[in-house]
């Protein structure tokens, strides 16, 4: 198999189980675990009402879930395409695993949809695992391309998009603080994961205004 066939069958491989986890987070019955349902099985859909508050705040948890792993299927395929992985060499491997790892997360994020704790937590893991994979996309690709960008250039420009990830990570950490050791809103907690969650695809592929702050 060459090189380019083993890329493919990577990207083929990552976009199956994209789809699998899709399809265990709006059917997650056909795994037939026990006490798992989906949203599409919930009283008020089965019942024809409006969902309570309870039930509305659930509802905002999946669309977490959903908004990470349908963004990060868009941003794995645009950063893979400016710079495939390597399966020959260490760190394109270990790059690989850790997409594998992030997919069957965002799995069980769109699973675990009704307890928030959960969520929250496997959404620091996600962007704590963003940061790795950058450092590594660094390591790997430091000859061709980072070793030679301008050594005029402030460090945020010469590696902005691995700036982002930190800055995301740091932002997800500090809402989780805040909501598991100071008891903040859940409300709150959520919607500034869902504004960081879009915030975060979003200035990882087009250059913000704000961040001529830091140039």
């Amino acid at each position: 198999m060459t090189k380019s066939n083993d890329e493919r069958a990577g990207v083929d491989f990552l976009d199956f189980l994209f789809t699998v986890s899709i399809s265990a987070g709006l059917t997650p019955e056909v795994l037939e675990v026990p006490g798992i349902s989906g949203l599409l099985s919930e009283d008020w859909q089965q019942a024809g009402r409006w969902p309570s508050t309870d039930e509305v705040f659930n509802i905002g948890v999946y669309l977490l879930g959903l908004l990470n792993l349908t963004l990060s299927w868009f941003g794995y395929h645009a950063s893979v395409k400016a710079r495939p992985l390597n399966y020959f060499s260490g760190y394109g491997m270990v790059r690989f695993v850790l997409d594998v790892i992030l997919v069957i997360m965002y799995g069980i994020m769109l699973i675990k949809y009704k307890s928030f704790n959960v969520s929250l937590s496997l959404l620091l893991m996600v962007y704590f695992i963003f940061v790795v994979w950058d450092y590594l996309k660094v390591c790997e690709y430091w000859e061709k391309e980072f070793q030679n960008k301008k050594k005029t250039e402030t460090l945020f420009k010469r590696y902005r998009r691995e700036w982002i990830s930190v800055f995301a990570f740091a932002n997800v950490a500090v809402i989780a603080i805040f909501y598991f050791a100071l008891h903040t809103n859940r409300w709150t907690a959520l919607m500034l994961a869902i504004f960081i969650t879009v915030f975060y695809r979003y200035n990882k592929n087009h250059r913000a205004s704000w961040e001529r702050l830091f140039e």
